[in-house]
């Protein structure tokens, strides 16, 4: 084959191959945009003073398979203190349980606490949990 009918050959075969890629006009390059989740159960809770109550927060992601990992902000109440079972998600890993303890001197208060789940590279998700101290022997448990 001559150099002349291999110039004539190639603009075909290179346009056959780039549509093939996907490298043709209109093409999306980005893919799903990856997103997390999360939802809190339950979303309130009642303690009494040096009482614990867990919360199970499931994480749901789209199109991520990054590690996410979990914090606690908001006006949460004098002498409630949290911990996480896991504070960092990898990925398959979907729940985790925030334990909420109030010191055996806290007073009779409400307030929220705000989980805020942070992975690289998608919106940071929060959910709010209203916890309420009730005053020793209240009959509103």
């Amino acid at each position: 084959m001559s150099i002349r009918a291999l110039v004539r050959l190639s603009p075909p075969l290179l346009g056959v191959f780039t549509v093939a890629c996907g490298g043709g006009y209109g093409s999306d390059s980005t893919g799903p945009t990856p997103a997390i989740a999360i939802q809190v159960n339950p979303p309130s809770v009642v303690l009494l003073p040096g009482q614990r109550g867990d919360i199970t927060i499931v994480l749901t992601r789209t199109n991520y398979s990054g590690s996410v990992e979990f914090f606690i902000e908001g006006n949460v109440p004098a002498g409630v203190s949290g911990s996480f079972s896991q504070a960092q998600l990898p990925n398959g890993t979907v729940s985790t349980t925030l334990r909420l303890t109030a010191a055996a001197d806290a007073q009779a208060a409400a307030g929220t606490v705000v989980v805020r789940a942070r992975g690289s590279g998608v919106t940071d998700q929060t959910a709010t949990i209203t916890v309420l101290i009730a005053a020793t022997g209240s009959s509103d448990l």
